[in-house]
């Protein structure tokens, strides 16, 4: 008995001289207290059970302060850890941006790719997640304010930091897995390249599900967002492309939510071939300045705009095996410079394009394949291909003028 009551005394000793040893005390004096005040003298038996009561809730107090203290400890190094990312994110910053103001090419393109991988690590910082969006799109916005300032054609170091700049932009936003639909990193972001003078840019297969702003923006090389999706895009007077040395542009294949080409002017050979406008494209005013300029192969949904009104199309207009379902309007379009404008073999005609000779044929152009309005089916140009072959076949029955067995089609 004297050795238990020692034990127990030696127990309360080491926990009263713990950090957290007042409570240990605290408790064990409140069930002193309790017994004594019901005037409770139980037997040996039970004052052993409600001492041990005691000191397991004076240790269960005792573990609960150590356990919040540890906890408090654990918070405050990760708030002082995140401090210090931040700050060395920010400090990385600052220092990014003078790398890109350097007079030497080398140091601007290490300003690029710093800031590239700035935003990137952003959004793995120890802030909200709205915070680390908005700190990347910053990093972004300054990219893009370097492409928006002016430059010399001529200086080729300065083209190349321009060059991988929009590499980047690319390669971040491209499609990382055809399977699945995983785009780049910076998919939902927004690019202001307004009035920008451009590298061809190589953007196919890319995702703009941000606002991407190329209004008054020089292409003078093309540029390639085929088979991309772009959810709000603005050309609003953009130049595609020079009339000295003309190059490919491309949409093909490309996915529209909301477009904006409104007075844009096309040089060379432009592809808007199996477009896909899921709301409204505007290409209102536009210059199509020669060479091809094909939609063929495009659907106009239903429940969807398209509008080409005061547009005028020089050269080679294709609008081959479109299917007319969504509406569409030309009004006021010049086609008085087209070499050759098609419409022909539509594979529906649900709803037609609003045409100023649509109800006129008097005043359709002169290059309008076919002559007609409305142009052929695919299935009329079926049928009119085969009775032009069958009309070319020789007759087995008769004998040619020029003594020859066959006369080819050729001939």
């Amino acid at each position: 008995m004297i050795e238990r009551m020692t034990h127990r005394l030696r127990l309360l000793a080491a926990a009263v001289a713990s950090p957290r040893g007042v409570l240990t005390t605290t408790a064990t004096a409140i069930v002193a207290l309790f017994v004594w005040i019901v005037g409770w003298s139980p037997e040996p038996p039970v004052a052993t059970g409600v001492g041990g009561l005691a000191v397991l809730t004076a240790a269960a107090l005792t573990f609960y302060g150590n356990s919040r203290a540890h906890d408090e400890t654990v918070t405050a190094r990760t708030q002082a850890h995140a401090r210090e990312t931040i700050r060395d994110l920010r400090a990385r910053f600052t220092t990014s941006t003078e790398q890109l103001a350097s007079e030497q090419s080398t140091n601007r393109l290490a300003g690029v790719y710093a800031l590239a991988a700035l935003a990137d690590e952003w959004m793995d910082a120890p802030v909200p997640p709205g915070a680390a969006n908005d700190e990347r799109q910053v990093c972004i916005d300054v990219l893009c304010a370097y492409l928006r300032s002016p430059v010399d054609p001529s200086d080729q170091r300065e083209v190349e930091v321009r060059r991988t700049i929009v590499r980047i932009i690319g390669r971040r936003t491209k499609e990382l897995d055809p399977d699945t639909g995983e785009f780049g990193d910076w998919q939902d972001c927004d690019f202001d390249l307004t009035g920008a003078d451009l590298p061809r840019p190589d953007w196919s297969r890319s995702r703009f599900g941000g606002r991407l702003d190329l209004s008054r923006a020089t292409l003078s090389q093309g540029i390639d967002l085929s088979n991309s999706e772009l959810v709000r895009a603005d050309f609003l007077n953009t130049t595609f492309g020079t009339a000295g040395a003309p190059k490919l542009t491309t949409f093909k294949g490309a996915r529209f939510v909301v477009a904006d080409f409104d007075k844009a002017t096309f040089h060379g050979t432009v592809k808007f071939e199996r477009i896909v406008n899921t709301r409204a494209v505007y290409f209102s005013g536009c210059r199509f300045m020669g060479g091809h300029t094909s939609y063929r192969w495009t659907t106009f949904r239903p429940d969807t705009n398209t509008s080409f009104a005061s547009a005028e199309f020089r050269g080679y207009v294709y609008f081959n095996d479109c299917a007319w379902t969504g509406y569409v309007t030309f009004s006021y379009a010049d086609f008085s410079g087209t070499l050759r404008l098609s419409f022909d073999g539509h594979r529906s005609w649900a709803e037609p394009p609003r045409m100023d000779w649509s109800t006129d044929n008097n005043v359709l152009p002169g290059t309008l394949d076919g002559g007609r309005w409305p142009p052929r089916s695919s299935s009329e140009r079926v049928e009119d291909d085969k009775a032009a072959n069958s009309a070319t076949l020789p007759d087995d029955d008769a004998t040619p003028a020029s003594g020859s067995p066959h006369p080819t089609v050729d001939d």
